[in-house]
């Protein structure tokens, strides 16, 4: 586990900001910066199937940090759970191992 799967919100919002580029079809190129450095820790295309979403990422924090910057930053901060009460599955899908990890909506 690193450093950022268990930093409280506040924290997250301090250090992160995702954004989201234009759609291409179906899937929403995401983007997820650390903001002291203005680098990308986070680089994912999301889809969406029925109550699913799908999150192919590239990054170099573990596993369990992306979960929760991405919950924090992506879903509660720039979409404000846009998709809750749509998806009640998450799965992240890590692009350079093919390690897949399936989580919960957040509550």
């Amino acid at each position: 586990m690193g450093k950022w799967a268990k930093a409280k919100r506040d924290t997250i919002v301090r250090e992160f900001e995702a954004a989201s580029g234009d759609m291409r079809g179906e899937i929403e190129p995401t983007f997820i910066t650390a903001r002291t450095t203005g680098e990308d820790v986070l680089a994912g295309e999301i889809t969406r199937d029925g109550s699913t979403m799908r999150v192919a990422y590239r990054s170099e924090l573990d596993a369990d940090d992306v979960a929760h910057v991405f919950a924090v930053a992506y879903l509660d901060e720039l979409t404000m759970h846009h998709d809750r009460g749509k998806i009640a599955t998450i799965v992240l899908v890590d692009q350079a191992s093919g390690a897949e990890r399936t989580i919960a909506y957040p509550a």
